[in-house]
């Protein structure tokens, strides 16, 4: 049996959830989790899980939509981020879904939950595993998308196996890094 089997469905089946709490419109923006799944090597790294539980704990304390990308074939998102979203409650369930996607490029799964959901376009926040690859992919087609908006990769809550530096992570006006202190402090 899966763990939070339950929870994964409903959030991966809002429209379906018998129990699924109504909808609360975040004001500020949505947090991208980019495969943090079990089968991704670069989830062994306890300080990128750390990184991650923090920005998604802050994100459900300031009222964020969040959209966990799952690739297909490699597992579940990790139990310990399922822990967080069941701590936070209906609350925190409700600004929650579960994406599965087939390439490294997610802005489209994304972008199907903010027009459903109705959610804010204009800022993003995105954290996550493969990070030169998923994520670089997902948030390039998050700027293309929603061109405009503002999208911050927060470092301490990403890793990749490639080991390339940050400064080979393509930033641009739309696009940039940043520390998880900074994203801790607002």
């Amino acid at each position: 049996m899966l763990l939070y089997e339950d929870l994964r469905w409903r959030l991966s089946h809002p429209d379906f959830a018998s129990s699924a709490p109504s909808v609360i419109v975040p004001a500020k923006a949505t947090l991208v989790v980019v495969d943090m799944q079990v089968f991704f090597p670069a989830t062994r790294r306890e300080t990128t899980v750390d990184g991650a539980v923090q920005l998604l704990r802050w994100a459900l304390a300031n009222n964020l939509a969040v959209v966990f990308l799952e690739h297909r074939g490699w597992g579940e998102t990790l139990p310990r981020l399922m822990q967080v979203v069941e701590e936070a409650g209906a609350a925190g369930e409700s600004l929650c879904s579960i994406k599965s996607k087939r390439t490294w490029d997610g802005s489209a799964e994304v972008e199907e939950v903010v027009r459903r959901r109705e959610l804010p376009a204009g800022r993003f926040f995105a954290c996550g595993v493969n990070t030169h690859e998923c994520v670089l992919d997902t948030v390039t087609g998050l700027s293309k998308r929603f061109p405009g908006s503002s999208i911050n990769v927060v470092r301490e809550a990403c890793n990749c196996e490639t080991h390339l530096p940050w400064s080979q992570f393509r930033q641009s006006k739309v696009v940039r890094h940043t520390s998880l202190d900074t994203v801790l402090a607002n």
